[in-house]
């Protein structure tokens, strides 16, 4: 069964904006680590992929304390599964997060979010426009080819933007709309992705 991402759309006769069900964390992170455990299972430790006889796992997930609304919706739907925040147990906020990554000279690891995320603003944009051009090119792929998805029963027009505008025409926009009153600039902070 295909799961589309929630892609924005845009009526193709009312220009009504709307979204596609957002289903992402779950079809495409959750459950791609989950067949990576299984394989890692088997290739390592020869526990068939098929058996329900697992022995329990620990996930550590890199919610802090101050996102304790994150943690409380985090719930492991397989009982092998035991989820863990190790940050948020040891207090750590995202500011001393981030602070113990200056104090320490680390780059501060990206989001794990996709270059082609309904959730991704217009600084996240311009700044992968700028800074990552391979994965700027990625995300205008995806944009040009989710356009029309009719044959998939989607009958209207889809964005990776939510100012329903094709990805390759913010530059020339300077990645400024007219009306950004809905328009967050900012990055993502749905609480619905892992870090």
């Amino acid at each position: 069964m295909w799961r589309p991402p929630p892609f924005w759309t845009k009526n193709r006769i009312t220009g009504k904006k709307g979204r596609l069900r957002q289903k992402c964390t779950k079809y495409y992170k959750i459950a791609a680590m989950r067949r990576e455990l299984r394989k890692f299972l088997n290739e390592k430790f020869n526990i068939s992929l098929t058996t329900t006889r697992l022995p329990p796992i620990k996930t550590w997930i890199g919610f802090t304390s101050d996102e304790q609304n994150r943690i409380n919706g985090c719930k492991s739907e397989v009982k092998y599964i035991e989820l863990s925040f190790p940050l948020a147990e040891m207090g750590l906020t995202k500011e001393k997060t981030n602070n113990y990554y200056k104090e320490h000279g680390i780059t501060e690891p990206p989001s794990s979010v996709c270059n082609a995320c309904f959730a991704n603003g217009l600084t996240f944009l311009e700044d992968m426009y700028f800074n990552r051009p391979n994965d700027w090119d990625q995300a205008v792929l995806v944009d040009e080819a989710i356009r029309d998805m009719r044959q998939l029963g989607v009958e209207d027009e889809c964005f990776v933007s939510s100012t329903l505008i094709p990805l390759k025409d913010l530059p020339r926009l300077n990645f400024k709309k007219d009306d950004v009153s809905f328009f967050s600039k900012n990055r993502c902070n749905s609480g619905a992705c892992f870090l």
